[in-house]
């Protein structure tokens, strides 16, 4: 009877090991067809399973291009403040002019980035991509009382995220380490939210090599218009504003990364309109950005304040907390005089240290 057993189980055991073999095969076949150039060349970019607006994409987009041209010389993270200000090529044209040398950064704002999420993020850049200059983009509304928004949940509970952080999962380390599996994301993103999916397609077709995508068209250099409806939002998200010790606690953290990278903080500018919105109006936003500023010079970094008033006139807001190309092209262009000229007088080293 036991012979029995062993010779019928053989075959089974023979079809398992062959089915086994000829998975892995073809498991091997495409992550090495999804690992080419031509392949990714031809495909939208692949995702990381972070269910957040755009950051998914962000993080692809970064990826590619310093595989395509090495380590970054700066990078720029903050809200969608950056994200919709920020131009590196505007702000390397300027910053020449100061140092003889262009610069390449990467527009890496984020819709909603809270401080906590902010955290988590420059972790990954500073221990992944290594470059050598971070800018920390702020706004005060980033500092009020510590109200969990969807979109940090969204960041931090993401199992790419997570892994790299120092949560071990499998789904993370799947993502980290198999180009077929991130494919295979973006085709379940595109079956299961063809919406966002086309959303996401559509400003991938658009952004720049260097993240940004907030480009002169018609609907993008139109003027300041205030919206009551987003006016109101805010009014009731702010109105009861204070400071809060857990964001200057993550803020803090953030500023540690000085260890491994040098940084710079930026202010970024802000419409009057918006700074009507808080409980105690101006003053509240003010007061704030001083307590940012004694932060982050107590800890010998750069400050770099928003105190042009050339960066507030109408024309160059698209909304109360969002310039628009326009407002981009004359932000970047400021802020790459203000830092070029900060390195060659001394104040701030240099983050364009690798030979072209």
């Amino acid at each position: 009877m036991r012979a029995s057993v062993r010779i019928c189980s053989i075959p089974y055991g023979k079809t398992f090991v062959l089915a086994m073999a000829l998975l892995a095969f073809f498991i091997s076949a495409a992550e090495k067809a999804f690992r080419a150039s031509p392949v990714q060349s031809a495909l939208p970019q692949p995702s990381l399973g972070i269910s957040h607006y755009f950051l998914d994409l962000k993080f692809s987009v970064l990826r590619a291009e310093t595989q395509k041209s090495g380590p970054l010389d700066c990078v720029f993270l903050g809200t969608s403040q950056v994200d919709m200000a920020f131009d590196p090529e505007a702000f390397s044209l300027s910053y020449e002019k100061w140092t003889g040398k262009p610069i390449r950064s990467f527009n890496f704002g984020v819709a909603g980035l809270t401080l906590p999420s902010a955290r988590a993020l420059m972790h990954i850049l500073v221990k992944a991509y290594r470059p050598e200059c971070i800018m920390i983009g702020v706004m005060p509304a980033q500092f009020g009382e510590e109200i969990i928004r969807p979109s940090e949940e969204r960041i931090l509970s993401s199992p790419w995220i997570r892994y790299h952080t120092g949560d071990f999962n499998v789904n993370g380390w799947m993502i980290e380490n198999s180009m077929a599996y991130r494919y295979f994301l973006r085709f379940r993103q595109w079956m299961e939210q063809a919406d966002y999916s086309s959303l996401v397609s559509r400003r991938e077709a658009v952004m720049s090599p260097c993240g940004f995508a907030n480009f002169k068209n018609p609907n993008s250099t139109r003027s300041l218009v205030v919206d009551p409806r987003r006016s109101a939002r805010f009014k009731r998200k702010l109105r009861n504003f204070r400071v809060s010790s857990g964001r200057i606690a993550d803020f803090k953290a953030i500023m540690d990364y000085r260890r491994s990278v040098d940084m710079a903080v930026v202010e970024m500018p802000t419409h009057t309109v918006f700074k009507s919105f808080y409980g105690g109006g101006v003053k509240d936003h003010e007061e704030t950005m001083k307590v940012i500023r004694t932060l982050t010079e107590s800890r010998g970094l750069p400050f770099i304040p928003a105190d042009d008033p050339g960066l507030y006139a109408d024309e160059l807001w698209l909304q109360s907390n969002h310039m628009n190309a326009l407002g981009a092209e004359r932000f970047s262009i400021w802020l790459g005089n203000k830092i070029g000229e900060s390195v060659q007088k001394g104040f701030m080293k240099d983050p364009v240290t690798r030979l072209p």
